[in-house]
């Protein structure tokens, strides 16, 4: 996500349908990125450590 925020100004999150639109760190929240991969979607730091699992979070 750290190469996301430093290339682009906004992303576009789709899933079947809009889930969210807009400036990367707005858009690119655990909520977001939960309703757009179903809920299995580990964070990684930058050493590749997971630091959340969105099948387990929230």
């Amino acid at each position: 996500l750290l190469t996301v925020k430093r290339s682009f100004d906004s992303v576009l999150l789709l899933n079947g349908r809009l889930i969210a639109w807009g400036p990367v760190e707005e858009t690119l929240t655990p909520e977001n990125l939960k309703r757009t991969y179903g809920g299995h979607l580990p964070i990684l730091d930058e050493l590749g450590t997971a630091v959340v699992n969105q099948s387990t979070a929230g």
